[in-house]
């Protein structure tokens, strides 16, 4: 995961394990009960890329680790819907690390610092303009259809409905 442009920035190890306890008492086994073991082994970032694409990145992976280790969610999805949510995730932060939802009056600020923070802003824009015109079926389709998704109901609803159903509602 963690693609933009066609280029892996970003990847999830994990792996399951399913542990079937049989409970045998003098007559033919019978399967007593299926446990899963999940777990994430790895997440990679590439290195050097700027601050707020890193820390999408890492929103972005940190979504699919928390798929693969919840019980209640399916360990593998379709890719379209697990990298179209771990991508709504990565827009919501850099859209939530904007400057302006942290705006300070400008006169409290030197010119470097107005500039810098301007710069920040168009860089997070730049990036989210990436996700949203992905023209990859899997990364930007899955983007833009469950980012609509969740503007017209909200997060939770939507992963309550993958959850259940492994479709996008």
């Amino acid at each position: 995961g963690g693609g933009l442009g066609g280029t892996t920035r970003g990847m999830t190890m994990s792996n399951l394990r399913e542990v079937k306890q049989i409970a045998v008492r003098g007559m033919p086994s019978s399967l007593y009960k299926v446990d899963q073991i999940r777990a994430v082994s790895v997440i990679l970032v590439l290195f050097g890329l700027p601050a707020d694409l890193t820390g999408s990145i890492l929103a972005h992976e940190a979504m699919h680790a928390w798929i693969k280790l919840t019980k209640s969610f399916p360990f593998s999805l379709p890719p379209k819907i697990e990298e179209g949510i771990c991508q709504v995730i990565a827009d919501k932060f850099l859209e939530t690390t904007s400057h302006s939802h942290f705006m300070r009056a400008s006169d409290a600020m030197s010119d470097n610092e107005f500039d810098a923070m301007k710069n920040e802003d168009n860089l997070r824009a730049s990036f989210r303009h990436q996700i949203a015109t992905d023209s990859s079926p899997i990364y930007g389709d899955g983007f833009r259809e469950l980012n609509k998704a969740t503007e017209a109901l909200d997060l939770h609803t939507v992963l309550e409905y993958i959850k259940d159903n492994q479709k996008i509602p």
